[in-house]
């Protein structure tokens, strides 16, 4: 079984945040939320404020799109392009993604791709996730571990080392970067040096050595 990131893994970009500008282009009235977004932004940028709570402010808008389902099946009408071609032609039955973004924006793409299994964020209501949890970082191995206990994962794909923690679980773990994969852990070890500073606080924040 292989394990993949969502957003700038198999899919090129971020999807939440694109999801976000096909609304406003269609509901122009989503622009008042702009200022509150670039607040929150700074926030985070000076960790006034942590990464859930960002998320979080992030998603309010969503509760201003009428008929949030038809907008998500718009969305990937025009977005399913961006599926890396690299994925596609590796692409097995049993794949399955991992994501922090909401499932209700990422459930309808792999629905399409037929990825049977999708763990993401739970949301309650558009913009409170369940239990208070993102699926990131540790919350990913946690959600995983609850949904297939000991059964291994043979690899593992990001493009970030917030994914340390999966990265670790898996047999191997794949840094991607672009259309550039690049192996990263094997076995529960680094191989090789990707954004060290970044990847060093990561490990602290989760306890890992």
């Amino acid at each position: 079984m292989n394990g993949y990131d969502f957003d700038d893994t198999i899919y090129k970009g971020n999807s939440f945040r694109r999801f976000f500008l096909f609304c406003l282009v269609r509901l122009p009235y989503l622009i008042v939320l702009l200022p509150v977004q670039i607040v929150c932004a700074l926030l985070r940028a000076c960790h006034a404020i942590n990464h859930q709570q960002f998320l979080s402010a992030m998603n309010w808008f969503v509760y201003l799109v009428p008929k949030r389902k038809w907008f998500v099946g718009k969305f990937w009408d025009k977005e399913i392009a961006r599926i890396k071609p690299w994925y596609l032609a590796q692409q097995r039955s049993d794949d399955i993604v991992v994501s922090a973004s909401p499932r209700y924006e990422v459930q309808e793409i792999c629905n399409r791709l037929g990825i049977a299994t999708l763990i993401a964020t739970e949301t309650d209501n558009p913009s409170h996730p369940h239990n208070g949890v993102y699926c990131y970082e540790m919350q990913k191995v946690v959600r995983y571990k609850q949904q297939f206990g000991d059964t291994p994962l043979e690899t593992y794909y990001s493009d970030s080392v917030t994914d340390i923690p999966m990265f670790m679980l898996a047999k191997r773990g794949y840094y991607v970067d672009g259309n550039n994969v690049v192996l990263y852990y094997e076995n529960g070890k680094q191989v090789c040096q990707i954004n060290e500073k970044k990847a060093q606080k990561v490990k602290k924040r989760n306890g890992l050595n």
